[in-house]
């Protein structure tokens, strides 16, 4: 089993599921930390604000419904695509790259990100990144990421 067979008992005295292996344990953190890695990479950060932004135009101005998100993607795009926010989606979808620019620049935005990872408990109740120094420096360099520049998506 990957798994301990009990819960273990985490900092706070609080029951948690943990790892038997240490190197498993590791090999997990590090993959959950690539995951955080693109989740919160600017791709990812632009087309969310982006498609947010549409979403609550939309709703704002009744396009769509909150009833609307829980249909298919299919459905939403099309009523979008039927909407005065036509040009504003096809914009969005069309962006095939996304720059690091300047504040002055069209279309820039800056766009901030929750960073997250794992850092599962291992048998013997310690945190991997308490027990291998590479896991908590690539932790510690991935959370002290600065977002704070600004980004833009362009057609390539």
């Amino acid at each position: 089993y990957v798994y301990s067979n009990a819960n273990q008992d985490d900092e706070d005295g609080q029951q948690e599921l943990g790892f038997k292996d240490e190197t498993t344990a590791c090999e997990f953190a590090y993959y959950a930390l690539e995951c955080g890695k693109i989740y919160s990479g600017d791709e990812n950060r632009f087309a969310m604000e982006q498609l947010a932004g549409i979403i609550r135009t939309a709703m704002k101005q009744r396009i769509i419904t909150a009833d609307d998100l829980y249909s298919s993607e299919a459905q939403v795009i099309a009523k979008l695509k039927n909407s005065e926010l036509k040009s504003s989606f096809e914009n969005f979808a069309s962006c095939s790259q996304v720059i690091s620019t300047s504040e002055t620049e069209s279309g820039a935005v800056c766009i901030s990100a929750k960073k997250r990872y794992v850092d599962p408990l291992c048998a013997g109740g310690k945190r991997i990144s308490a027990l291998r120094a590479d896991l908590n420096t690539a932790i510690r360099d991935f959370v002290s990421l600065d977002y704070r520049y600004y980004v833009k998506g362009v057609i390539v």
